[in-house]
């Protein structure tokens, strides 16, 4: 029987082998207003370049009514006729932001140009009141669409008065949203290098991430980790287990996931830098990398490979490898895991699968027979065990500790190792547990380290009792700082880097009820009740419904001596 060491002899142990502290890293400062300097003069020496981007979709991401590219139809039909000042998107819909009670709103009814009528994009339907509903905080400009919408944007809020006074470059995803100002590079007419292949993946995750914000400015010259906390599948069901895409997830976080990233290929592998539209048309685009070998996988011989007649949907690599989630009731997007339809994962743990999402009227173990009898023993993939293994701890299956551990040695695609170290944070008091985050905490790779940092939690206090920040392998990065932050509290050293990134992080993200929970829970480690409750009110009043709050403020006013 193989002894077991307790949780307290288990953690001094390996606090010896914790990382030691590092020099503070220092930033390039955030650029200004004059460093921005417009689409219109990258045009005088990149014309190429701004006629493929003018028409694109990042082109048209916000435009100003008074624009010659906005497409009218701004006087909606709301009792108050109010005038919408701007617009979202261009297609498959259109949305309209409209001034309510002093606050940039984006309203629930949308146009959709190519059936030329207006809709709900809410299915459901929602309250006023509610934090979705379009008068709502969920529906805020300024905190949740101006950043992926603009370029140069810097949100500012003022809690005492709950007004923003947010600035932007250019309207619209332009030039310099991607490339970084362009002052220096016009002047001096040197080389702007950002985003470099190799990196696209993160420059295009800026916005088709589902991410947090670290700070209030654009700073596309930064990693992704010293400007964005990214989330990633865990024990909720945000995302499938297998990593396909449920909620309004984006692409980067299941591209991560894919084959294809561990391989290399990155966004501008398939899609036009410049208009964002794939390279070529069709599954053409596909063969021509799959139509030889890659490394260990064979070639793909269309005819032999999907057992559907040539010119159907079926037999479209887009079909069965990018099927499409709707969001907004008409906005399709593929899923880009790029992942291969699996009914045995649709009959075990309710993932669907695209063989059953086109034959509705067929059960999963219809699509099951059919595919093993296509495939065989090939089907036994990687994904399929990764999946069950999320599944097992989010069904908090007791032991289900000791198979991730176990794989994790053997795990070799860095974004599923990152994956499957966050769900360790389901056993927190685990000596072996805390034995294997101890050594990922040293990976190589910084989105291990952050997992590994989300798994440790709390628990990060007992290895670290005098709050050490910042810490060695995962000072590199802002984001994996401020997590390290986070898990220290109270411990947390006020002076370190850490604190100052992780008090700047909270203080931008307090405009939404989540962000002043964060920012209440900060309050409450410095010592100060009062103003804890304050914010937790704030969001509750933004919020009514998330019961959680209630029971933290009532923990808060026990605190601060106020039972009644």
């Amino acid at each position: 029987m193989t002894r077991r060491l307790s949780v307290s002899v288990g953690l001094a142990l390996l606090a010896s082998c914790a990382p030691e502290p590092e020099t503070e890293l220092a930033s390039a400062l955030p650029p200004t207003p004059a460093d921005w300097v417009g689409s219109a003069t990258c045009k005088t020496c990149h014309p190429n370049a701004y006629a493929a981007w003018e028409q694109s979709h990042h082109a048209l991401a916000e435009v100003d009514l008074e624009s010659p590219r906005a497409i009218p139809g701004a006087l909606l039909g709301r009792t108050e006729d109010a005038m919408a000042e701007r617009a979202i998107g261009v297609a498959p819909l259109v949305q309209y932001i409209v001034n309510e009670n002093g606050l940039d709103q984006v309203c629930q009814f949308a146009w959709d140009p190519t059936a030329q009528e207006w809709f709900n994009i809410f299915e459901d339907g929602r309250e006023e009141g509610e934090w979705g509903h379009w008068t709502g905080r969920g529906m805020n400009w300024d905190s949740m669409c101006a950043t992926c919408h603009n370029t140069g944007l810097r949100k500012e809020w003022n809690p005492a008065t709950d007004r923003y006074t947010t600035t932007h470059a250019e309207r619209g995803v332009s030039c310099e949203a991607c490339h970084g100002p362009g002052r220096t590079h016009v002047e001096s007419q040197g080389s702007i290098p950002f985003p470099a292949a190799a990196n696209s993946v993160d420059a295009c995750g800026a916005c088709h991430a589902r991410r947090g914000e670290l700070i209030a400015e654009q700073r596309p010259d930064l990693p992704f980790l010293d400007r964005f906390l990214p989330e990633w599948p865990g024990l909720d069901e945000t995302w499938y287990a297998d990593g396909q895409i449920r909620e309004e997830d984006y692409e980067w976080t299941s591209f991560r996931l894919s084959r294809m990233a561990q391989a290399g290929v990155t966004c501008l592998d398939c899609h036009n830098a410049h208009d964002s539209q794939p390279r070529l048309p069709g599954d053409a685009l596909c063969m021509r990398c799959h139509a030889e070998p890659q490394g260990a996988i064979p070639p793909v011989d269309p005819a032999a490979h999907t057992f559907h007649p040539p010119e159907s949907e079926g037999a479209r690599c887009i079909g069965c490898h990018m099927p499409t989630t709707t969001y907004m009731q008409r906005d399709p997007r593929h899923d880009h895991s790029f992942s291969v339809p699996d009914p045995v994962l649709t009959l075990e743990l309710g993932i669907p699968n695209a063989c059953n999402r086109c034959h509705a009227d067929q059960d999963a173990v219809w699509a099951r027979n059919h595919v093993r009898n296509w495939y065989g023993d090939a089907m036994d993939r990687p994904r399929r065990t990764r999946a069950r293994l999320l599944a097992a701890a989010r069904q908090g299956k007791p032991d289900a500790w000791q198979e991730i551990v176990s794989h994790l040695k053997e795990e070799s695609h860095p974004a599923w190792q990152a994956v499957l170290t966050g769900a360790l944070m389901a056993w927190p008091e685990q000596p072996e547990v805390v034995a294997a985050l101890m050594e990922t905490l040293n990976s190589e790779d910084p989105f291990v380290r952050l997992q590994t940092l989300r798994a440790l939690g709390p628990t990060l206090t007992m290895i670290y009792p005098r709050g050490t920040g910042p810490l060695r392998h995962f000072d590199t990065f802002r984001a994996n700082r401020v997590e390290a932050a986070m898990a220290l509290g109270p411990r947390l050293d006020p002076e370190s880097q850490g604190a100052q990134e992780l008090d700047a992080f909270l203080q931008h993200n307090r405009d939404q009820p989540p962000g002043a929970a964060a920012w209440s829970t900060r309050l409450q480690d410095q010592g100060r009740p009062l103003g804890a409750a304050a914010e937790l009110r704030r969001a509750l009043g933004w919020d009514p419904t998330l019961t959680l709050l209630r029971e933290q403020l009532a923990v808060v006013e026990a605190q601060a001596q106020r039972p009644a």
